[in-house]
């Protein structure tokens, strides 16, 4: 059952949420899970009414999803195709960057866990970036960006699971 994050029984009153349900992610250090589930009292097809979480798979299947971002050419590549990226391309992945998360550029470099990501020297944001090579071109990507791609990701496969048990997914 949902409860409220200091506990409780949930609110037993309808709750409109128009049709959507409720997506809940734990982005990691290394990896994201996220779990999924319809309201008490609200009916999302393909869900669960009675608040039970369902936990969300990855387009492999697995409930552990890396957290990582890679850049290869102009593509973007989250989760399972960023952590398997070839040695080669290991300079555009943006790999354990939660620890960094919300640091400027001495805070970054003082700090006891070594980034796995070339840190942009002069962040335009102020706080952690990391530089990649996008569409052939040097660029800062800060670590909150990484963040949103990621969340993204869980999102869609999260939508895609509930349409692959007969539901209806709306946009994230």
């Amino acid at each position: 059952k949902v409860q409220r994050l200091r506990g409780g029984e949930p609110d037993p009153s309808p709750v409109e949420t128009g049709g959507r349900g409720l997506l809940v992610m734990d982005i990691g250090a290394q990896n994201t899970r996220a779990a999924m589930s319809a309201l008490p009292g609200t009916a999302v097809q393909g869900l669960s009414s009675e608040g039970l979480a369902t936990l969300v798979q990855n387009d492999m299947s697995k409930l552990d999803t890396p957290t990582a971002v890679a850049f290869r050419g102009s593509k973007c590549e989250v989760g399972e195709l960023a952590a398997d990226q070839p040695a080669s391309n290991v300079q555009n992945t943006i790999a354990n960057y939660m620890p960094h998360l919300g640091m400027d550029e001495q805070a970054l470099a003082n700090h006891l866990i070594e980034p796995c990501f070339l840190p942009a020297a002069a962040p335009a944001s102020g706080t952690a970036s990391a530089v990649v090579q996008y569409k052939d071109q040097a660029m800062p990507v800060a670590l909150e960006l990484a963040v949103a791609f990621q969340a993204a990701s869980m999102a869609h496969y999260a939508c895609a699971q509930v349409v692959s048990q007969g539901g209806k997914a709306g946009t994230p």
